[in-house]
C-alpha cells in the first residue's frame, strides 16, 4: 500500500489508518518492484510488464526489470535521455526521427 510521505511524519494520522510502525515511505516504483520480484519468485513470470511515466521514469526501476531480463514496456517523460550512438540525445528527438548527417549540420 502506498504511504504518502507526508504521513510519514504525522503520528495522528497514521495511528487513525492503523499504519503500523515499521512502515516508512517508499515511492511507487520501489513498491512495484517488490511486488513484482515477489510475483515472478511465486510462479510463472510474465511476456512483458508494461508501465506507465510514473515507473518508466524511475531509472532503478528499468535497471532492475533490465538486470532481470525482463522485457518490458514504459512510458518515460521527453527529457529522459537516450544512449543513441555515443552520444545522448532527448526521447523527443529520437521519437521526431533521426539527426541530420554530420556533413549537413557542419553546412557541408
Amino acid at each position: 500500500m502506498y504511504l504518502p510521505d507526508g504521513w510519514c511524519g504525522d503520528p495522528a494520522r497514521r495511528a487513525s489508518a492503523g499504519v503500523p510502525d515499521g512502515v516508512a515511505f517508499a515511492t511507487k516504483p520501489a513498491l512495484a518492484l517488490r511486488m513484482l520480484d515477489r510475483a515472478f519468485a511465486a510462479g510463472p513470470w510474465p511476456a512483458w510488464v508494461l508501465a506507465d511515466e510514473v515507473y518508466g521514469n524511475d531509472s532503478k526501476f528499468r535497471r532492475h526489470l533490465e538486470g532481470l531480463g525482463q522485457p518490458f514496456v514504459a512510458a518515460v517523460g521527453c527529457h529522459q535521455r537516450l544512449w543513441v550512438g555515443l552520444e545522448q540525445r532527448r526521447v523527443d528527438a529520437v521519437a521526431a526521427g533521426p539527426p541530420p548527417p554530420p556533413s549537413a549540420a557542419a553546412g557541408g
